[in-house]
């Protein structure tokens, strides 16, 4: 995820840069992308007074520190920002203790990144937020005290058509994620994140499944999906309900992290043919990996950390041809004894794998 976020980037801001330093006066009108160092607050009260003039930037504020210290902060105009920098692409204000975003950023209609990450004290996203079409990364990360954030504000961000790239992180509330706006018909997808490809979930503590699932069946372009610290989220699924999974043919990267009610792997996953990678980590009551496992003919690597209570590997591993690395550090003293290549129970199931981790 972090390289398509900085190819994006790149890509999109053009060639000519300045890196503004202490000693800059006078900007010129011709550069396309302004960064500015960790010291950069000393020069925001100087942006803000020539935001006006600098009508041809594509790329604003990509801070290279965060160690700096906001004692003197200069808050930067984001209202003027927003009004005067119409051709704006890239638009980075991680880490800028905003309080709030104008409903002007609306009017930034050629935004292909926005990063918000790490700023705590900003609570409340603007309904506008739904008017950059050509959204293509949001970065939500660390971003204000979402136990007091409304779940409305994740529905609006469904009509961001082309949004690729969407990072939530530490919604306390939010417990349902469909949106209202997707109704029962034929163009359901082209409603709800239709060309999103990687999506990233991270401590929402009253997420459940079937929210869960209502949003994957839409995903129809999801190449990868992150989910990390959702400790009510139980991934086990009824006989009579209905699962998106085995529609889900571009997906490629699973990762599931710190997921506590995950005891078995559900069946429905064998349908991800096309997974490639697949880590689970600290999911501490993970007792088995499925004796379907081979179902994921795709898969090269699988990664398992950190999952004490695993208590040995199914004998379908042994028939994954295209599995290339296994890697089950730290999943307890059982796991590495049953794995001892002099003589572990489960060695003969995984010696053909070229690449085997387990620490000694």
């Amino acid at each position: 995820m972090h390289d398509l976020i900085h190819d994006l980037a790149q890509d999109v801001a053009g060639k000519e840069t300045i890196m503004l330093d202490s000693h800059a006066g006078q900007l010129d009108r011709k550069h396309f992308h302004l960064s500015i160092p960790n010291d950069g607050y000393i020069l925001l009260d100087s942006i803000n007074s020539q935001l006006s003039e600098m009508k041809k930037l594509r790329k604003l504020l990509q801070v290279t520190e965060k160690s700096y210290s906001y004692k003197n902060y200069v808050e930067l105009n984001v209202t003027a920002v927003c009004s005067h920098l119409r051709r704006l692409r890239v638009l980075d204000l991680h880490n800028f203790q905003l309080n709030t975003l104008p409903d002007t950023v609306g009017n930034l209609s050629h935004l292909r990144y926005l990063d918000l990450s790490e700023n705590n004290r900003l609570t409340v996203l603007p309904n506008s937020i739904t008017k950059l079409y050509n959204l293509q990364v949001l970065n939500l990360d660390y971003t204000g005290d979402f136990d007091k954030l409304e779940a409305e504000v994740l529905p609006s961000l469904c009509q961001l058509r082309h949004l690729k790239c969407l990072k939530l992180n530490g919604m306390g509330n939010v417990e349902f994620m469909e949106s209202d706006v997707v109704v029962d018909s034929p163009d359901d997808e082209l409603l709800f994140f239709p060309s999103l490809e990687e999506l990233e979930l991270s401590e929402f503590p009253k997420l459940n499944l079937m929210s869960l699932l209502g949003v994957v069946k839409h995903l129809t372009s999801l190449q990868s999906l992150d989910i990390r610290n959702c400790k009510n989220l139980d991934l086990e699924v009824d006989e009579e309900v209905a699962t998106p999974w085995n529609s889900r043919h571009l997906l490629s990267t699973m990762r599931l992290s710190k997921l506590p009610k995950l005891v078995n792997i559900p069946k429905e996953f064998q349908y991800l043919t096309c997974l490639q990678a697949v880590m689970i980590e600290n999911c501490e009551n993970l007792e088995a990996l499925p004796e379907w496992l081979n179902c994921l003919t795709s898969l090269q690597k699988l990664s398992i950390f950190g999952c004490d209570n695993l208590k040995l590997l199914p004998e379908a591993i042994a028939y994954m041809p295209f599995l290339k690395t296994l890697d089950l550090r730290w999943c307890g003293e059982n796991i590495r004894k049953r794995c001892r290549q002099s003589d572990g129970e489960d060695w003969p199931k995984i010696r053909r794998i070229p690449h085997v981790l387990i620490e000694e």
